[in-house]
């Protein structure tokens, strides 16, 4: 595949029109959000006749996660990731295991679990994960850990945890899994692990990311519901090498934003494309979370930034 647009190419200009009205009906159908929150068709516009190709190309390569998919996705935690997990951890548990009793605000003690949220400092995003387990999953408070209390004095304190002997920890996504590393270093998750069972579910998680953080702490079983890879790295969708790739993106972000080259990848390289309907990782390629403050470039996305 090339990343320029040649206009004698009539294929190229057919990709550049499928992708826009596969966009636009994603939109209308409530797939993705609509045009208020994404703003393709402007965005496309900040881009010349020959840059709309490559600008294209990186519209077809977004992964994006609704609410709605956010959901779906907790839905197949409670019903088939998580009691996975409990046998595997102890039969008699996984068997013990009702959904329909998370629902209820006395707690079912033959499942001792507690759901709660890593923080990093600069996001909310598990938060908002736990607030849909909460809302339209109907996971009863009781199932949840106080935040204040947990981390009073920046240290965890696992007594607060009463008689559930399984921490159930979520986020939204894990990357290079390196904020999970240093949340887990400050809350001393590898000494608590010896007496309690940590789960890590990220609704959608990287290989790399997920590899890192067993590494680190073996006693901490991750299981990302969705996992992506390498392959979703997007220079590699071209015929053309990567670093040349890379080059032409890096020189055309500097060309149309105040982006300096170094950061125009995301954080850590994953060089992916993905976003969140209200939240953005900054693993994603900066182009698509570009929001400048002037007029002068019209932004892909009306949604936050982590």
């Amino acid at each position: 595949m090339a990343y320029s647009l040649d206009e004698n190419d009539e294929d190229q200009l057919l990709f550049n029109s499928s992708v826009l009205n596969k966009t636009g009906d994603y939109c209308a159908r409530g797939i993705w959000p609509k045009q208020s929150k994404l703003r393709y068709k402007s965005w496309i516009n900040n881009f010349s006749q020959e840059e709309k190709y490559f600008a294209a190309c990186i519209l077809d390569s977004l992964i994006f996660r609704s609410n709605e998919q956010m959901v779906s996705q907790l839905d197949h935690m409670l019903d088939v990731l998580l009691p996975s997990l409990l046998y595997e951890f102890d039969p008699e548990i996984g068997l013990g295991f009702e959904r329909l009793d998370l629902k209820t605000k006395k707690k079912n003690n033959k499942v001792p679990l507690i759901f709660h949220a890593p923080i990093s400092g600069t996001t909310d995003s598990g938060h908002t994960v736990l607030t849909r387990l909460r809302k339209q999953c109907h996971v009863a408070e009781n199932y949840f850990v106080n935040q204040p209390k947990i981390y009073a004095s920046q240290k965890y304190d696992y007594s607060i945890l009463g008689d559930s002997s399984i921490l159930v920890l979520l986020d939204d996504f894990c990357g290079t899994g390196s904020q999970f590393i240093k949340y887990a270093k400050a809350y001393n998750l590898e000494e608590a692990s010896k007496t309690i069972k940590i789960f890590f579910i990220p609704l959608i998680g990287h290989e790399q990311g997920c590899q890192e953080i067993e590494k680190e702490f073996p006693e901490i079983k991750v299981k990302p519901i969705e996992t992506i890879s390498d392959q979703h790295n997007f220079f590699l969708k071209f015929d053309e090498p990567e670093k040349v790739i890379e080059e032409y993106y890096r020189k055309l972000v500097s060309a149309k934003t105040k982006l300096r080259k170094e950061t125009a990848i995301g954080e850590y390289d994953l060089k992916i494309c993905l976003v969140f309907e209200e939240n953005v990782p900054n693993n994603t390629l900066a182009i698509i979370r570009y929001k400048p403050d002037d007029d002068q470039w019209n932004s892909l996305l009306d949604i936050n930034t982590t």
